[in-house]
């Protein structure tokens, strides 16, 4: 009798239970609130400025929510699908706080704030240029000179006080381009030369503390001036006589007359060094005048009329700073030239 051996296999069956994650409804609503986009235009406002605020969702349909929007506790908008207001920023480092609060159809409501800190920093420039002594205007930049700009930031703290300007960190460009070696922690200033090509150009700033909790920026667009020459007249007894340009006609009232010829905005190393060319002329002749900023014109002969008195002033190494200048001086019998 033949034996089989049956073995029998028993397969042990254990139920699969399926666990899901309840999603409560506070954490519904938190994942709408962490799915609301606020943008502000322009990114970082300035003080006293408008200011655009928009929210966007792609979680929930945002037109069809109740919204409203509450700037420093005052309700200025209210509506469904109200998603963009535009209010004014406060004075620099004044803060606006802005609360919205979004009821999604079929859906709690909640509330997203934002407060805007509006700070500025100012771009103060200073072209290597001449201007005579206690002259109140600004030395400006000029073709083949350099200017100096400096980021001035208007940025308090927590107690009012202004941020020390040479603990930020600061971000210059000149069109839209980092100057990389001239930005960094400290360095509020920029040294900048003009080109041969004399083009225009925009420099931009930004400052910013080491945690980023702020950002300043500002921009200034410079295209170079060209200098000029003034003439003046240097009285024996008051001296140049500054607040006196000689314009136009000019009438001799003495025997003798010293004109000094100022060079306005010509580059200063060389003015300093008096490398500047100075050519005087006469009626269109140029004199025997030495390569002075100044000429004596001295009574001569018994006729009257006009005569036309010319300078021109040529720097040698930056060949675009010139400039002539001429003026009518008229003179009669007692004072011809």
């Amino acid at each position: 009798m033949n034996r089989f051996l049956f073995l029998v296999l028993i397969f042990l069956v254990s139920p699969v239970v399926l666990v899901s994650a309840q999603v409560t409804p506070s954490d519904a609503l938190k994942s709408l609130s962490e799915n609301v986009d606020i943008t502000t235009s322009p990114a970082n406002p300035g003080p006293n400025t408008p200011v655009t605020i928009k929210i966007a969702s792609y979680s929930f349909d945002i037109n069809s929510a109740q919204i409203t929007w509450t700037v420093n506790s005052k309700v200025v908008k209210d509506g469904t699908g109200e998603t963009t207001i535009t209010t004014n920023t406060g004075a620099s480092s004044v803060p606006t706080n802005i609360t919205i609060n979004i009821k999604p159809l079929n859906s709690s409501s909640f509330s997203k704030t934002i407060t805007l800190k509006p700070v500025s920093v100012d771009i103060l420039l200073e072209g290597y240029s001449y201007t005579p002594p206690f002259y109140k205007g600004l030395s400006l930049y000029t073709n083949q000179n350099t200017v100096l700009l400096v980021a001035m930031p208007n940025i308090t703290n927590s107690s009012g006080n202004l941020v020390n300007a040479g603990n930020l960190i600061y971000t210059w460009s000149q069109d839209n381009t980092v100057l990389g070696d001239q930005s960094g922690y400290g360095k509020n200033s920029l040294s900048l030369t003009d080109s041969v090509l004399s083009q225009p150009t925009t420099i931009s700033v930004v400052a910013t503390d080491l945690n980023k909790t702020f950002i300043a920026q500002n921009s200034i667009y410079l295209a170079p001036s060209s200098p000029f020459v003034l003439f003046y007249e240097n009285n024996p007894l008051y001296g140049l006589r500054f607040e006196n340009a000689l314009l136009n006609n000019f009438s001799m009232t003495d025997k003798e007359i010293n004109i000094v010829g100022i060079p306005f905005y010509f580059a200063i190393a060389e003015k300093l060094k008096n490398s500047l060319k100075y050519t005087w002329t006469i009626n269109g002749s140029t004199t025997s005048a030495p390569n002075y900023n100044s000429i004596i014109l001295r009574q001569g002969g018994t006729t009257t009329g006009t005569a036309s008195l010319g300078l021109q002033i040529n720097n040698p190494v930056r060949v675009f700073q010139s400039d002539t200048k001429s003026i009518n001086i008229n003179y009669s019998s007692n004072t011809s030239l």
